[in-house]
């Protein structure tokens, strides 16, 4: 084909500047590994994972195909490796380290005081839309949370204060309040 050169041949013409960036790029590249690649850098199963996150190990295969999730979902994931999660914003002037904010739980027994008002949310995974199922005294969300199959779960979400919980943490909620195992 006319015209058409080998990338070697291209980059040799290139100002050291300049091929000394695409350097800086390529290695960075190198180094951003996907979830399922850190997992097995790390030299942790799915299984073992799924363990640490007292989670099923399909969770942990779901959760590695995903291309958008909870910051609190990737920080449980990278810190069930030994590591810790930071986040870093990059500017032209330069880069700066988000510090999450810390989230303070209340204690279990004002959480789960019956006058606390929440909302219990469902994403449709084929319009993405959210919804809302229902609302009222916490304990009857989660009760009703508590009563959808375990499979269906990862479509929900609950609003408590202002905060957005994830099935995950709302699983954690019914585990805290005893409620993971009652009968409705």
């Amino acid at each position: 084909m006319a015209g058409h050169q080998s990338f070697s041949k291209l980059t040799k013409r290139l100002p050291p500047a300049r091929k000394a960036r695409i350097d800086d790029k390529a290695a960075a590249l190198n180094t951003a590994l996907t979830l399922h690649e850190l997992r097995k850098a790390r030299t942790v199963s799915q299984q073992e994972l799924a363990s640490r996150l007292a989670v099923g190990q399909p969770a942990v295969a779901k959760l590695e195909r995903r291309s958008d999730m909870y910051v609190s979902n990737l920080r449980r994931y990278v810190e069930a490796l030994g590591g810790t999660l930071e986040i870093a914003a990059r500017f032209p002037d330069g880069a700066v380290t988000i510090a999450p904010e810390e989230k303070v739980e209340p204690k279990l027994e004002s959480a789960m005081k019956k006058s606390d008002h929440v909302s219990l949310h469902r994403k449709r995974p084929e319009t993405s839309v959210d919804r809302m199922i229902t609302e009222g005294p916490e304990m009857e969300v989660l009760r009703q949370f508590n009563n959808i199959r375990p499979s269906e779960r990862n479509q929900y979400s609950m609003m408590r204060g202002g905060v957005v919980y994830n099935h995950l943490e709302i699983e954690n909620i019914l585990r805290e309040a005893n409620l993971d195992n009652e009968d409705t």
